[in-house]
């Protein structure tokens, strides 16, 4: 029986999905058919001389422990535009819901929608990495939200699930829910510290104060390597920073994220959708910098494939192949 090299390709990216290659092929998972904690990844491998017949395909399975990578814990921001461009509702109403309850579907609601996504995929992650979460949103002015009911300021929880206040509805998402573009009495910020600002739209104050989140983040454990994950949502429209450096100037806080290795993963929302990651954008700019992502979707909920370069990418630590439920290679 010849004996076949398999190349394992990984795509990288939150919730990223591990596939087994074998002679370029990409397969489907089959979760429920290997020992526990391990993964079923159904696959062929083409064997010229199997059995001593001519050239046929054979479907076996193989398993695989798909991890984060080990030793590794996530600091994770959330940074959203909370300005008054993005009550636009040039959004896609066949996919975007009103996620703020004001009775109106806009580009807010793209980014609250995208965000639950990519929050539940972060969730979804099996095995969980240990992770700490804060959120950064921004109009002219910017604030380090407030994540729980607990006097004092909550600017990182452990859990995304975190009810603090029971109500049954997640603290991390009754904040992202109660975000609004202001005016006509709304507040930018409903929970649960209120915010309230004036139109525009800082980039800068809102990166300086994801850097500042980050350099404030509790300690994990010594035996863990700390990750830094920017998340950042905008209609790619800044227009107002009294701040300098300004964000892309050189040593802005783009630069100052990047040289502390934080990885700022950007997304668009709005009518420009098409042209919001193309090189000399913001958007792109951000990602560019640091090494992470820039994706722009008309459906929010497509975020969730977005994140690349390393964000919580998956691993495959061990795999097994095995034919008619003989072990052939690991």
């Amino acid at each position: 029986m010849t004996s076949t090299n398999f190349p394992l390709v990984l795509r990288s990216g939150l919730a990223g999905v591990a596939f087994l290659g074998i002679s370029s092929l990409a397969h489907a998972q089959n979760p429920n058919s290997c020992p526990a904690g391990l993964q079923t990844l159904t696959t062929e491998i083409i064997a010229p001389d199997f059995c001593d017949e001519d050239e046929m395909t054979c479907l076996v399975t193989a398993c695989a422990n798909m991890n984060v990578p080990p030793g590794k814990a996530y600091n994770i921001c959330f940074v959203i535009d909370d300005s008054t461009t993005m009550g636009g509702t040039d959004v896609d109403i066949a996919v975007v819901n009103d996620q703020n309850n004001d009775g109106k579907i806009q580009r807010i609601d793209a980014a609250i929608q995208g965000f639950l996504a990519l929050s539940q995929a972060i969730q979804n992650l099996n095995p969980a990495p240990p992770i700490q979460i804060s959120m950064v949103a921004f109009a002219k002015d910017a604030a380090i939200l407030d994540l729980g009911p607990a006097p004092g300021q909550q600017t990182w929880i452990q859990s995304l699930t975190q009810d603090a206040d029971t109500n049954g509805i997640a603290d991390f998402e009754e904040v992202l829910r109660s975000l609004a573009t202001g005016g006509l009495g709304q507040q930018n910020v409903g929970k649960f510290t209120t915010h309230d600002w004036a139109p525009g739209t800082d980039y800068t104050e809102a990166l300086n104060l994801m850097n500042q989140a980050f350099t404030t983040a509790p300690a994990f454990p010594p035996q863990y390597t700390v990750c830094n994950i920017g998340l950042f949502i905008s209609d790619g429209l800044p227009n107002q920073t009294d701040i300098t450096p300004k964000y892309n100037d050189a040593g802005g806080a783009v630069d100052q994220a990047a040289a502390l290795g934080t990885i700022i993963s950007a997304f668009g929302v709005g009518p420009d959708v098409a042209t919001l990651c193309d090189p000399g954008q913001p958007l792109h700019f951000i990602s560019d910098t640091t090494g992470g992502d820039c994706q722009a979707k008309d459906d929010p909920t497509e975020l969730t494939t977005a994140l690349a370069n390393g964000t919580l990418a998956q691993q495959i630590d061990k795999l097994e192949l095995f034919v008619n439920n003989v072990l052939v290679a690991t």
